[in-house]
């Protein structure tokens, strides 16, 4: 189960097991307050406390971040966490009339409410913390611009609190991958990226249909990396005229307009070319490199284990998954990061400016185990967990790998956890 403590959820509906089984998702559950958010969620009650505090931790960071605008709309900081994908979809069309076809979670505004919902039936945790915070996002910026937010600057900073680490009640800010660079790189290098004035004045409706067609990948990776660029480049140079920019269409102001005025000039292909080279040069972060390797890495031990393989070093491990072809696919807004293990950058965790120690990864063959009953033991005979993957130096927290055998004991589920040392 996830870790975290603030929710009591309370789960309602008839108690005649007949009953419930014929009872909506609506019927089943009912509200509970967090600290700033109305949830409802027929998740296990340790999923929903985790990610009812995982909520409020990301509200509180956006309110920070951005304190200096004013609130245009009363929040309808309304909740809804599916435990599976078909409730998620009936729910959402049946008393909503929104077709959810295709997408692991939303913000929705319509008459009969506004709301962020998502489900988590077979989608990997870092993937459900994504989509929480990039969607949470949305759902308090309607509250502060309405339909006033330019759609690049909107997803932008969407998908920027959607790649940062939170670790307890920090949030790790200006975090990505190798992966979202290459993207940005690559688009730089042969000359498809957007025009950034083309990109300042998208409307809404062309983005989406670029969605509709499949040709929103660059769209979200360079907005985000336009907006990383304004907090961070050259030490935060440009993040008080952007906040400036922000402030401006806070009011109500035009983006071109807004921007041009925040930033005192209206050279926007000097401003594309300085973006570009701080793209070019920019370094993936370690910890949330080291949070999506981790994860692909527990999906080829899982892949192995079934085949009954089982590698007794991190060279073994990329030995065998690279045999096997092994690939796994990381669902982003608009896009999908595929990692390979013919890439060997999936095995190890890139340094960063955090720290001045070098991060790795530690692979434990045969870890100790707790002390155990006989009949574990006689489970781990028969099937011995997967070994155990950790981080070794890594900023701010280490993490490791943590398995739990499924409830027919076939396989096993497993779980990232941060630890001090």
């Amino acid at each position: 189960m996830w870790v975290g403590c603030l929710l009591l959820l309370v789960l309602c509906g008839p108690c005649h097991a007949q009953r419930e089984a014929k009872a909506s998702w609506w019927d089943r559950t009912q509200p509970v307050s967090s600290r700033h958010y109305m949830i409802r969620s027929d998740l296990p009650r340790e999923d929903s406390i985790a990610l009812a505090n995982h909520l409020d931790t990301m509200y509180m960071e956006y309110s920070r971040r951005l304190s200096t605008l004013q609130q245009r709309a009363p929040e309808a900081l309304n909740v809804m966490m599916f435990a599976s994908r078909d409730d998620y979809q009936r729910t959402l069309r049946t008393r909503f009339g929104i077709d959810g076809t295709g997408s692991g979670g939303m913000f929705f505004v319509t008459p009969k409410a506004t709301a962020l919902a998502f489900y988590t039936e077979n989608v990997p945790f870092s993937r459900i913390l994504h989509v929480i915070q990039h969607e949470a996002w949305h759902q308090y910026a309607y509250s502060r611009f309405g339909n006033d937010l330019p759609i690049w600057v909107n997803e932008g900073l969407a998908e920027y609190f959607g790649e940062a680490a939170v670790v307890g009640r920090s949030v790790i800010l200006g975090q990505t991958t190798d992966h979202v660079l290459e993207r940005v790189r690559k688009s730089i290098s042969n000359g498809t990226a957007i025009r950034f004035h083309d990109l300042l004045t998208m409307s809404g409706d062309r983005w989406n249909r670029n969605v509709r067609l499949g040709n929103a990948s660059i769209q979200y990776a360079q907005s985000w990396s336009m907006v990383h660029f304004l907090v961070h480049a050259d030490d935060g140079r440009y993040r008080s005229r952007f906040e400036q920019y922000l402030v401006r269409l806070n009011k109500g102001q035009e983006s071109e307009s807004a921007f041009i005025e925040a930033f005192g000039t209206n050279d926007l292909v000097a401003f594309e070319r300085s973006w570009a080279e701080y793209a070019m040069a920019c370094r993936p972060s370690s910890f949330v490199t080291a949070m999506q390797n981790i994860e692909f890495m527990a999906e080829g031990l899982l892949e192995l284990d079934r085949a009954g393989i089982r590698p007794g070093s991190m060279e073994e491990l990329a030995g065998m998954l690279k045999e096997i072809g092994f690939k796994f696919t990381i669902d982003r807004h608009g896009y999908s990061l595929e990692m390979s293990a013919e890439d060997p950058s999936c095995f190890v965790i890139p340094d960063d400016d955090l720290d001045r120690r070098v991060p790795r990864f530690e692979f434990v063959a045969d870890p100790a185990r707790r002390r155990q009953t006989r009949k574990e033991q006689l489970l781990e005979q028969a099937n011995p967990m997967p070994p155990i993957i950790r981080s070794v130096k890594l900023s701010p927290r280490n993490l490791q790998l943590r398995w739990i055998r499924n409830e027919d004991n076939t396989g096993f589920i497993w779980h990232v956890d941060f630890t001090s040392k």
